[in-house]
């Protein structure tokens, strides 16, 4: 997906997702995250908590309340359930869960890629809560 992006000429806009990569550097009064899925998911129930909004969806509903996580993994991090197994107990895979979480992956980048009419609008897309300042 990623390289055919890029074939088409949206460059900035792309940013490739290795899910198996290492996570980034957690913030200090946050826990060790096991992988880059599990981090995808403490920054997306993070932003949900913060007053984030879905739409209602029945299926997604369902797959963002059904994975589990533990901090009993090998290293002691937190982990979220690795998407094979997940996809064993559901029957299906959690593809609208997935869609959702991916989108927490990395900073945003559509500052510099907007069109002009929408980077107003498009700017703060997501900032984690424990990078903003205090008001």
């Amino acid at each position: 997906v990623v390289a055919r992006l890029v074939q088409l000429g949206y460059v900035q806009e792309t940013i490739g997702i290795a899910n198996n990569e290492v996570a980034e550097e957690t913030p200090p009064d946050h826990p060790a995250m096991d992988n880059c899925v599990s981090e995808q998911w403490w920054r997306m129930a993070a932003w949900l908590k913060d007053g984030g909004a879905l739409p209602v969806h029945q299926r997604l509903a369902a797959e963002l309340t059904s994975r589990k996580y533990s901090y009993a993994n090998r290293r002691g991090r937190f982990a979220v359930e690795s998407k094979k197994f997940m996809k064993e107990r559901l029957r299906h895979s959690p593809d609208f869960a997935d869609a959702l979480a991916v989108t927490f992956a990395k900073e945003p980048r559509i500052k510099a890629a907007a069109p002009r009419h929408l980077a107003k609008r498009l700017t703060a897309v997501y900032e984690p809560p424990w990078e903003r300042k205090a008001t």
